[in-house]
């Protein structure tokens, strides 16, 4: 499935993008069912955009370092890389592809 991207898609869009990246980052995540309801969508809609999104980013949900940091320089306009503090915080951490169980 695909859509189209206009005013109302967006927001459910960055709804489903933070109900991914809180999946990703917490041990004991919150279902779709509560985003559902908090943010005003149907739970099979909900659950088409997550399906949907994931299958576009390859159900790769971690970011890693080199990529995040090439994406800041370029919408940001400036280098934040390991030279920085928290470059060098995140340079500590090693991060391993997550691919969700289907």
């Amino acid at each position: 499935a695909t859509f189209r991207l206009f005013r109302p898609v967006l927001r459910k869009v960055f709804v489903v993008c933070m109900m991914i990246a809180h999946k990703t980052s917490s041990d004991t995540p919150i279902g779709n069912k509560y985003f559902a309801q908090a943010f005003g969508m149907g739970l099979p809609e909900l659950n088409e955009y997550e399906y949907t999104i994931l299958e576009m980013m390859e159900y790769k949900t971690i970011v890693h370092n080199k990529r995040y940091d090439d994406l800041v320089e370029a919408v940001c306009g400036y280098e934040f890389g390991a030279s920085t503090r928290v470059g060098k915080i995140v340079e500590l951490v090693k991060f391993q592809e997550c691919y969700p169980a289907r």
